[in-house]
């Protein structure tokens, strides 16, 4: 039995170390030019404080301000993504879960995936304009909040408009991160003799960005990774348990296997 992979198009953010920042802005890394790195978890985020300037204050009152924003950092993560069908929408959309892990809640929260090909560096990237879900729609120019401790699932691109970025191939899932463990055949079952199996995974890079209740605008750049197989295989590697299982589209009726 072979087994081929294509663990393919695996883009990181080369981090660089942030020096000179004004005094109104903390920076973990400085706008890095975009990398290619084949099978490198990629995990590198851009992230940024721009602090109001708060001219009307005295030395102490602005000592005693940075302290109460020291202490009370408001921080927003991106924990999951799913593929969703949401209420009105007639196909799956990539939803990206975010959790509020702080005492105070996000404002003005944003999510938007990034056009690799629109430029060289990550502060120069420009959004892909996609379709909105129904549940976005009905929310229309409301402001996203997210409470403390609470979380928030984002519909951010229908199946279509992903497959476009992808090609032709047929998306099985996604996570965070790459997943390259190899294909264990032991554990799966029903797999045919000489069985050959390809896959490919591909970053889309997502920036996040929200206000906090000190006026703070703060921004990170995220990657997820969205798994996919040619339709001409018949079994694909399972993200997770790595086994060999039928190949299932994304979007496919339930039962519904490729091949």
């Amino acid at each position: 039995m072979k087994v081929k992979t294509m663990s393919s198009i695996a883009t990181a953010f080369l981090c660089m170390a942030a020096n000179g920042a004004p005094a109104q802005t903390s920076s973990g890394a400085q706008s890095p030019a975009i990398g290619h790195n084949a099978g490198t978890i990629n995990y590198y985020n851009n992230y940024q404080v721009k602090r109001p300037v708060s001219s009307k204050l005295n030395s102490l009152e602005r000592k005693r301000e940075a302290l109460l924003m020291a202490e009370n950092p408001t921080v927003l993560e991106l924990t999951g993504i799913e593929w969703t069908k949401w209420f009105g929408d007639g196909e799956p959309y990539l939803t990206v879960h975010l959790s509020n892990r702080s005492k105070l809640p996000a404002l003005n929260v944003q999510v938007d995936a990034l056009n690799k090909e629109t430029g060289a560096t990550i502060a120069s990237l420009k959004p892909f304009s996609f379709p909105k879900s129904y549940t976005m729609k009905i929310l229309a120019d409301q402001k996203i909040n997210i409470s403390a401790g609470a979380g928030w699932g984002w519909p951010l691109a229908p199946l279509r408009s992903v497959e476009k970025i992808i090609g032709s191939d047929c998306i099985t899932g996604g996570g965070l991160d790459f997943d390259n463990t190899p294909v264990h055949l032991a554990d799966s079952k029903g797999v045919p003799s000489g069985l050959t199996i390809a896959y490919n995974q591909q970053a889309i890079y997502l920036r996040v960005s929200y206000e906090t209740i000190f006026e703070e605008k703060i921004s990170f750049t995220k990657s997820v990774v969205i798994d996919s197989a040619p339709r001409s295989q018949t079994h694909v590697r399972e993200r997770g348990s790595a086994r060999a299982v039928p190949l299932r589209c994304v979007g496919s009726p339930p039962g519904f296997t490729v091949g």
